[in-house]
């Protein structure tokens, strides 16, 4: 599974958030929508699992102080991730694309953030993550490299993180998850940013495929919303995810 703490990866999720902009301080909510499906799966009796599939999604930002919630920006996002896993190691390498689009309300009205320069920030890069699990714990490390870009881009991102997932409470179909994910941009200097995700998992009695997890947020860094990558914010919050 993709790391539970990368805000860009496709899933179902929204979010409100209290942004920190220098002196400037702005209610966010965001919307992740998207998912991944298996598309082929197949297994050798002593060999890895492999599994070929297709993530898409639409990452979206709001401005809640706006008198109509104002679009600020969307990136859309579409890939094919190859994984593969034996016992406690895993990899997975995705071929994706992404495209960013500023909202309309944006540069028609007055915003309380800095400028941003409206440009065709759309590209495509190669992901390659390897993961290792030891009990509850999930430690992963990778890199991304953009294959082609309609503006000028660094080409090479690096990440790092751990997952978390204790065991089942007393209900059986609860425990507590958190992820820690941090994620250096040639594009911006290697400043790290980082981003940390903690709450409650309920998993559905039926399907253990079907989840809502309730979760706080603390971000700081660059932030991950498209033409906005070269503004610097700090932000807590909390949301709601559903897998199903």
């Amino acid at each position: 599974p993709a790391p539970s703490a990368d805000i860009t990866k496709p899933r179902f999720e929204v979010s409100w958030q209290r942004w920190r902009l220098d002196d400037e301080t702005i209610n966010a909510g965001r919307a992740n929508l998207g998912s991944e499906l298996t598309i082929l799966r197949w297994s050798k009796q002593g060999a890895a699992r492999c599994e070929l599939g297709l993530d898409a999604g639409v990452l979206a930002i709001f401005n809640l102080d706006g008198k109509t919630q104002d679009l600020l920006n969307a990136d859309y996002v579409v890939g094919f991730p190859l994984s593969a896993r034996r016992g406690p190691l895993s990899g997975r390498f995705r071929l994706y694309h992404q495209s960013s689009h500023l909202g309309d309300e944006f540069l028609l009205n007055p915003q309380p953030v800095p400028t941003v320069e409206r440009i065709n920030l759309s590209f495509e890069a190669l992901e390659a993550l390897g993961s290792y699990e030891w009990k509850s714990l999930r430690g992963y490390l990778g890199a991304t490299r953009i294959l082609h870009s309609h503006t000028p881009l660094d080409r090479w991102r690096a990440q790092a993180g751990v997952d978390f997932r204790g065991r089942t409470l007393h209900w059986k179909t609860a425990r507590i998850v958190a992820g820690l994910d941090l994620q250096w941009w040639e594009e911006t200097d290697w400043d790290m940013d980082v981003s940390l995700k903690a709450g409650m998992m309920f998993r559905s009695p039926y399907s253990e495929a079907r989840s809502i997890q309730v979760l706080l947020e603390y971000y700081d860094g660059h932030t991950p919303h498209g033409q906005f990558y070269e503004l610097e914010v700090d932000y807590w919050g909390v949301g709601v995810a559903f897998a199903f």
